[in-house]
């Protein structure tokens, strides 16, 4: 390619060589200097220069949309045809048992040991099987239209709901969330969503369907958005961790109120409302943080916040790295270059001089045989015109000879 920039002149191949012999050291200089110096980081806020921002809104939209498909999950189990007819002939028995015409605090009392009657084996089996290839729930349980527990893939402590203010909540409104607390069937921090059962069919309001999702389940999605030098912190409206990558999930630190985090540093006065983000940077730590913009529960109120170590060394030295391939790339393409064409240039001017050293000898049947546009082509074209001159005169004094 350089060859063919510059066949026209050999002067022209001088000045470009000579030209990067110079701006390679100068080049080089100019890197180096560039990258030593302090980097334009630019606005602490913008997610093109604050990682850590970027990387809170991006652990933002994995959560909101994580939670919308694990709701999206419970509701198409309660609109699957086994848990429809089980509820449906669940309610029929438990009417015909008399369940309905008693007290709730009766029903339990009778029904002390009995978490439900085993009515619906076809919709439990289902429903286990659900719960166990599920990643969000840590288990389910439904109910019939009066309140009268039918099946449940965990534990249940009450075969009656309708005394529970999340069941009349489900019921009445279609949907209730409820706060996050200790659940000790969960073995854990957990919080219930609870969704009408409709029969896709009547689209009549036929029970309830209710999940637990444990705090786990949130910390082993913080932990896979978790990236190198990065911790991500999820906390409530109310400022409590709900999920800590730095510290494992620890036990002592879940469901505590963050007092940094939510009233001690200037920052989180800069949280706001839902949909709010923004970013700092403070010696060697970034961080960035965002609040989710769904708030159709309460825990779509949450404020993930991500904290990234910054390791000016490391990113520099990998900068250096890469400086260093691209210009002994370019230092390589530009001495394989140089070497080609000097090799074709010598390599040209010995056969020239040959040529002449056959004419001193007498020997001029040979054709100076280059075409190329250059000096040296020019040269050899001349030279091929004073062979033909000299094989003429020599012919004309052979003739006159003889």
């Amino acid at each position: 390619m350089i060859a063919t920039l510059i066949a026209g002149s050999l002067n022209r191949l001088i000045f470009l060589s000579t030209l990067l012999v110079t701006l390679l050291p100068v080049g080089l200089l100019a890197a180096w200097w560039t990258i030593l110096a302090e980097p334009n980081e630019g606005p602490k806020d913008d997610p093109l220069h604050n990682r850590a921002l970027a990387e809170a809104q991006t652990m933002g939209r994995a959560l909101d949309l994580w939670m919308t498909q694990a709701e999206s999950e419970l509701r198409s189990w309660g609109e699957a045809p086994a848990l429809i007819n089980g509820v449906r002939r669940a309610a029929v028995e438990h009417h015909e048992r008399g369940y309905t015409e008693r007290t709730p605090e009766d029903v339990n009392a009778r029904l002390v040991h009995n978490r439900h009657l085993g009515l619906a084996p076809e919709a439990d089996e289902y429903l286990a099987v659900q719960v166990g290839k599920s990643k969000a729930w840590a288990q389910a349980h439904y109910s019939d239209e009066y309140g009268f527990t039918v099946g449940v893939a965990g534990l249940e402590e009450d075969f009656v709901q309708t005394d529970e203010s999340w069941w009349q909540a489900a019921w009445n409104r279609g949907r209730h969330e409820s706060d996050i607390s200790f659940d000790e069937n969960a073995n854990g921090f957990a919080f219930r969503i609870a969704l009408r059962m409709n029969d896709p069919a009547t689209e009549a309001a036929v029970g309830v369907i209710d999940g637990t999702i444990a705090l786990t389940a949130i910390q082993r999605l913080a932990n896979g958005f978790a990236a190198e030098r990065s911790s991500v912190r999820i906390l409530d409206e109310k400022g409590q961790l709900i999920a800590d990558t730095a510290s494992g999930h620890a036990r002592d630190r879940i469901m505590r109120l963050s007092q940094d985090a939510m009233n001690s540093e200037g920052w989180r006065q800069g949280v706001g409302s839902p949909g709010n983000a923004g970013g700092t940077a403070e010696g060697q730590v970034e961080r960035g943080w965002v609040r989710l913009a769904e708030a159709s529960g309460p825990h779509r109120d949450w404020i993930v916040i991500v904290e990234r170590s910054i390791d000016a060394m490391s990113d520099r030295g990998r900068d250096l790295v890469a400086l260093a391939v691209v210009l002994g790339a370019a230092l390589a393409v530009w001495l394989f270059s140089s070497a080609w064409l000097t090799r074709r240039t010598g390599s040209r001017l010995r056969l020239l001089v040959q040529h002449v050293e056959e004419w001193n000898q007498g020997r001029v049947s040979r054709e100076v045989d280059d075409r190329g546009k250059d000096e040296i082509g020019q040269l050899a074209q001349n030279l091929e015109k004073l062979r033909g001159t000299i094989r003429q005169a020599a012919q004309i004094l052979a003739n006159q000879r003889r």
